[in-house]
């Protein structure tokens, strides 16, 4: 799908519960909504982001279904928006993403906790809401 680079940021999007991660200038790779990843507390679950930070911005989504949940870094801060399941954003003291880098992120939740991983360490546990 091509955009032009004006209409489309330069991070992941979701429109219409279509994703799409920008993967050159002007071409995104695209999915359908997962129907079964509900943030919901009732399902153990596992989402994993792989993505190179260009600058800090303000909430830069990196993956997220339209309704249900945001996974981002707002200022090299990451966060979790999942309305009625969970809401946190990683205080500085933690971590703070510097620009320049490759991260890989993995966010879980088995029942009771949600934890986030960073580069394969936990960094971050809480309950849901």
């Amino acid at each position: 799908m091509n955009r032009e680079e004006t209409t489309m940021p330069d991070y992941n999007i979701n429109r219409n519960s279509m994703n799409a991660l920008k993967t050159t200038s002007s071409s995104y790779m695209q999915h359908n909504a997962i129907p079964s990843l509900f943030f919901n507390g009732e399902n153990n679950f596992s989402v994993e982001v792989f993505f190179y930070l260009k600058s800090k911005e303000p909430r830069s989504i990196l993956y997220g279904q339209q309704g249900k949940f945001e996974l981002g870094v707002d200022n090299g801060q990451i966060f979790l928006n999942a309305p009625g399941f969970c809401n946190f954003i990683v205080p500085e003291n933690i971590v703070t993403l510097l620009p320049g880098n490759f991260y890989f992120i993995a966010l879980t939740y088995n029942g009771s906790k949600i934890s986030l991983f960073l580069q394969g360490y936990k960094i971050f546990e809480t309950d849901k809401i």
